[in-house]
């Protein structure tokens, strides 16, 4: 029983701490949702540029994630 506890308790760590270090800086998701709609192909300033930054922060959200955006 002991030994269970131990290792559900080191699971839940292991968990914790990759769930730490995937966390971004709103600047570090935003750097990376640019570059990521460059290699759309869209170009910065535009209205489709954006729109992609926009569908990319939604995507992330809870709240919208099940709703189709396009």
């Amino acid at each position: 029983m002991m030994a269970r506890m131990s290792m559900i308790r080191a699971a839940a760590v292991v968990v914790l701490v990759g769930w730490i270090a995937s966390c971004a800086t709103p600047e570090e998701r935003l750097a990376a949702d640019r570059e990521r709609c460059a290699k759309f192909g869209f170009s910065e300033g535009t209205d489709a540029f954006s729109s992609c930054l926009l569908h990319l922060s939604l995507d992330r959200s809870p709240r919208y994630r099940h709703q189709a955006h396009f």
